[in-house]
């Protein structure tokens, strides 16, 4: 089995086409793999999110667990620390990226193909 043709113009012609092909697959892949860099980077902002959220919602707990040993004025003097300790948690889920990335939909065709 050959794989150029005999004549010397068809052959190159024949190669030129084929190592163009073989450019073309290779940059399509490369742009590919550069596409996902960039996307992965895009989480970057979300886990710096959620690491602010979860520190935040110590902090705050915490800091309601040292004031509600106040005397007398405790309960009262936690509660906006207790308060601002749910803000974290909120904070942090919204920086936590989601598992199911499509919402599941029913199928668009009608029909089941056999």
């Amino acid at each position: 089995m050959k794989l150029y043709a005999d004549a010397p113009v068809r052959a190159v012609l024949q190669l030129v086409s084929d190592l163009f092909a073989l450019t073309w697959a290779v940059l399509w892949i490369y742009a590919a793999v550069s596409l996902r860099e960039v996307l992965l980077s895009l989480n970057r902002p979300g886990e710096l999110m959620t690491s602010t959220g979860e520190g935040f919602t110590e902090h705050m707990s915490t800091a309601a667990e040292n004031v509600q040993q106040v005397p007398f004025a405790g309960e009262a003097l936690a509660t906006p620390f207790v308060n601002l300790s749910e803000s974290g948690t909120t904070l942090s889920a919204a920086g936590t990226p989601s598992r199911r990335p499509w919402p599941s939909s029913p199928s668009p065709f009608p029909c089941s193909w056999r």
